[in-house]
């Protein structure tokens, strides 16, 4: 077993070498994994982005030799990094104004009792609709409401018709709900597809209903 220890700086504005992109110039809506790298001999130890999560492109003198995913980063539409924070295997957005992360990412909202399909999961760039990377296990959103009659929103893993509004359907840990003026609840996820479901009850007009995503936790053994 080998221990690999340091801090790298990842030069993502050029490619093909160390502490770089692996390939190609930084895209839009997309997500790319970070890896830490070493020639099989266990020097020259180094950090890499590529697009890929599971094949980058290595440096060369770096064929045979090590690589370890510890963790994903999101661009958005200007193909600048959107604003994160990891700790262990748990990304957190990080908001803050005149960033390029100015509000949590949040899905659109049909206010209506009819369950709806939002996409968290899977390939960022195909439409940017995601909010979480390929990888990521779970997401962790906040619903919340800011109406002024009673109302629920919940989130649910699936599109099963045993998740629903009714008394005692619910899953435990998997359900938000705001209340009459405005409330909000944190909720996490585990992915079972690249979808989650969201259904609302007695969702008046104006009752300016939200799902926001606050982060994901990721497939890396941190």
């Amino acid at each position: 077993l080998a221990s690999i220890s340091g801090s790298f700086t990842c030069d993502c504005s050029t490619n093909g070498a160390i502490n770089k992109l692996d390939t190609g110039a930084i895209a839009a809506t997309s997500e790319y994994h970070i890896f830490i790298i070493a020639k099989s001999d266990g020097t020259g130890v180094a950090s890499l982005a590529s697009l890929s999560a599971t094949a980058p492109t290595l440096p060369s003198g770096y064929s045979g030799g090590f690589k370890y995913r510890i963790g994903c980063m999101i661009t958005g539409g200007a193909s600048t990094f959107l604003r994160t924070k990891q700790v262990g295997r748990r990304t957190q957005y990080i908001v803050a104004a005149g960033t390029t992360t100015t509000a949590l990412p949040t899905f659109s909202i049909v206010t209506n009792a009819t369950k709806t399909a939002l996409t968290a999961a899977g390939t960022v760039g195909s439409g940017g609709a995601q909010k979480v990377p390929s990888t990521a296990l779970s997401i962790i959103t906040v619903c919340s409401q800011d109406g002024s009659t009673n109302t629920s929103s919940y989130v649910f893993p699936n599109n099963d018709a045993g998740y629903s509004i009714s008394v005692g359907a619910h899953a435990g840990g998997v359900t938000g709900t705001g209340t009459s003026g405005a409330g909000g609840l944190q909720v996490e996820v585990l992915l079972e597809s690249t979808s989650i479901y969201y259904i609302s009850g007695n969702n008046p007009a104006g009752a300016n209903a939200k799902v926001a995503v606050l982060g994901w936790t990721d497939k890396v053994n941190a």
